[in-house]
């Protein structure tokens, strides 16, 4: 008796298994096989308003290579806060 359900639970384990490791296998080939089409960004008509934050706390070495990065933003200066 105890060996029928010993041998019942094994092989549902197994079972679940057996479905996990089929389901992996399709999504792999799926993911290999996919087209790989390009993405097209949209495009702005107007750039949004951006907020720069920068975290600064006792890190008197970082501090003015930060202020370099942030002043040296590619970005409309009326749209961005630093």
């Amino acid at each position: 008796m105890i060996a029928n359900s010993l041998f019942v639970s094994w092989f549902i384990l197994n079972l679940l298994l057996l479905i996990f490791v089929v389901h992996e296998l399709v999504l792999v080939t799926k993911s290999l096989f996919r087209s790989k089409s390009k993405r097209i960004l949209p495009t702005l008509s107007e750039f949004p308003r951006v907020t720069v934050q920068l975290p600064v706390y006792n890190e008197k070495y970082v501090i003015e290579r930060l202020m370099k990065s942030a002043e040296a933003l590619n970005y409309p200066t009326d749209l961005l806060e630093i």
